[in-house]
Formats: structure tokens, sequence, C-alpha cells
């Protein structure tokens, strides 16, 4: 969960997503929602939720948990890049990178 509060500890959102997919091969959805519940930081919500979204991931509840925890700034979902890319208005969060090769950005 640490890679969706800070995704440069696991170099950026494209690491971080595999992490979450590799994730949730294994573990249930739900862990990740109290997971997330114990970061201060409510930009967590934006990626975790916009990343199980994007990539159309088995996580069952973790969209709708996520959208009702949502800050009402507009986060990054690279911290570290550049502030350029749209900015997705359901998820408060502005697309300055991209996920993989499949195209999502």
């Amino acid at each position: 969960m640490e890679v969706l509060d800070d995704p440069t500890l696991g170099g950026g959102p494209r690491h971080s997503a595999e992490i979450l997919e590799e994730y949730l091969d294994e573990h249930d959805a739900q862990a990740l929602i109290a997971a997330a519940d114990q970061f201060a930081n409510r930009a967590v919500f934006k990626r975790l939720g916009f990343l199980v979204e994007s990539l159309r991931l088995d996580a069952p509840g973790v969209v709708d948990e996520s959208l009702k925890r949502l800050s009402s700034g507009v986060s990054s979902l690279d911290p570290g890049a550049p502030s350029k890319g749209h900015i997705d208005r359901r998820w408060r969060l502005r697309v300055n990178a991209t996920l993989g090769a499949e195209g999502h950005s």
C-alpha cells in the first residue's frame, strides 16, 4: 500500500499497478481498503480506485469504497512526474503517467 501513498517507492505508477495486480491474485480486495484507511494521505484512494477501474481488476467493492473516501483536491497519479496530462474528474486525479503497453493512461 505504501506504493500508492508514494509511487516513487515502487518505481512509479506502472510498477505500482503491477504490484496491485499481483496482490489481488492472492489476497482479499477488502484488505486494500483497510490498509489504505491507515494512511492520512487520501490520494491513496484516488490512485487505488483509478488503477482498479482502469485496469479492470477483480476487486469487489474497492471502487465504491475508494470513491467514498476521496479528498476534494486534485492529486497526481505520479507525484514525481511533471504536472501534465488530463484530469480524471471522477477520481480527482491528474493522469500524468501511463500504466503499460496496453495503452492505459
